[in-house]
């Protein structure tokens, strides 16, 4: 390469770029010509995907609520009955409440997965947006699940939320897999040192 100037010179490494320095003429790493740094990514799946999940994460809450009054009023109506000898109606009121409590508890913890996925999504966190995918996946099986058990039942009325399931875990999906959300979250990663580059030595006249 002819320089119209003769060789840059770089006093103190012997006539050659410092390491971890571009050649001159070169812009340095994350900046385009005439030092023009390159944008950002968008946000836009990836806030969109957090959002989501945040509401989801709030539906859940509310669900848990209707679940734990039902189960209340289960083991009300337990304690009415336990001055009766129908071990029928006792043992079958007592059960019921412990299963709702049960599917309580586990849509706690899927609400608290959605609300940390979609905060650490949100700031830049690649795991947030791993166990978004995650969470989504889950809800794909169960929506299918759903619908196919509403079907085989013979009740196809009962696969509405199945499906309400099934639109939300692929349009999730749709978001936490996207291009844009993964160049989102690397946003967040540290960035490696650039290799020292010595320049190519100069040609002997």
């Amino acid at each position: 390469m002819s320089y119209p100037y003769g060789q840059p010179e770089y006093p103190g490494y012997g006539g050659y770029p410092p390491a971890g320095y571009p050649p001159a003429g070169y812009p340095p790493p994350g900046y385009g010509p005439y030092g023009y740094q390159e944008p950002r990514p968008s946000g836009g799946a990836a806030i969109t995907a957090g959002v989501f999940a945040l509401l989801l994460a709030l539906l859940a809450a509310l669900g848990i609520i209707g679940l734990l009054s039902a189960a209340a009023s289960l083991n009300k109506v337990h304690r009415h009955y336990s001055s009766y000898s129908d071990s029928y109606v006792t043992t079958g009121s007592s059960g019921a409440g412990n299963i709702f409590y049960a599917i309580a508890a586990a849509d706690g913890l899927f609400a608290l997965l959605w609300a940390i996925g979609g905060i650490m999504l949100m700031n830049h966190k690649n795991a947030g947006r791993v166990m978004l995918v995650v969470l989504s996946s889950i809800g794909l099986l169960g929506g299918i699940a759903g619908i196919v058990s509403a079907f085989a039942n013979g009740v196809p009325a009962a696969s509405i939320g199945g499906i309400v399931g099934l639109a939300i875990a692929v349009l999730m999906l749709s978001l936490t897999l996207s291009g844009s959300a993964k160049r989102w979250c690397g946003v967040g990663m540290a960035a490696y040192p650039p290799a020292p580059y010595y320049g190519q030595p100069p040609y002997p006249y």
